[in-house]
């Protein structure tokens, strides 16, 4: 599933194909100055360059406009859009966004590391914990539904970290960082409280104050404005 990587320093967004970042050929486009149906012509025209930088990933968007055509656009990694740049004239500006490129692609491999090797791992970790409180809670007569102890977690992790639902996606390197901790944090106290006899109640609560003093120490100010 692609979805969005943005590198706010560079003023760029980049695309997530689970595999590696790509930039929209139209973004490219803007960021150049030129049109973009020319530059995809060229493109085109070069066609076997670039697939032997990778595979070509040419989509259609739908039009903008009632009755107007579907827009042609290509998704390129970052041997694609270095090569874009290699064929148009070498002037100041198209080295400096070769650099701006270089610095993006980076963030965003940066990014996809952490949220594959920190933030993916402690979310499930987390939500392994959320199923052992909703086990525990039904077998001592509650009757809230599973459910339930997954979305409290996870509105108790937003509201932690001072973020709304949706905003997972605008998150960097370091707040992806900084959200995998909770995680941990979160199951380690859910855990230690059933271990040592707490109930289900008293296990929530444990996550609620573990993840406060986390807040007052490193995020005084929310996890989006540091």
């Amino acid at each position: 599933m692609a979805y969005l990587i943005p590198v706010p320093e560079q003023d760029l967004q980049l695309i997530s194909s689970n595999i590696e970042p790509l930039i929209d050929s139209r973004l490219l486009a803007a960021k150049l100055g030129v049109q973009h149906r020319h530059l995809l012509r060229r493109i085109e025209q070069h066609q076997g360059d670039y697939v032997a930088l990778g595979v070509m990933r040419f989509e259609s968007a739908k039009p903008q406009e009632l009755g107007g055509r579907p827009e042609r656009f290509a998704l390129l990694n970052e041997d694609q859009a270095m090569l874009v740049l290699t064929y148009t004239r070498n002037t100041p500006e198209i080295r400096a966004m070769k650099a701006r490129l270089i610095q993006a692609f980076g963030e965003a491999r940066r990014t996809l590391a952490a949220r594959d090797q920190q933030y993916l791992p402690s979310y499930r970790h987390a939500h392994q914990a959320a199923s052992q409180l909703a086990e525990y809670a039904q077998q001592h007569g509650s009757s809230t539904p599973a459910k339930f102890h997954h979305i409290n977690l996870e509105k108790l992790v937003n509201k932690t970290i001072g973020i709304d639902k949706g905003q997972r996606a605008k998150l960097s390197t370091a707040q992806l960082t900084t959200l995998g901790c909770c995680y941990v944090l979160a199951a380690e106290s859910v855990q230690y409280a059933l271990a040592t006899g707490a109930d289900h109640k008293q296990a929530y609560q444990a996550v609620k104050a573990k993840l406060a003093m986390f807040k007052s120490l490193f995020l005084p100010a929310g996890l989006l404005e540091g």
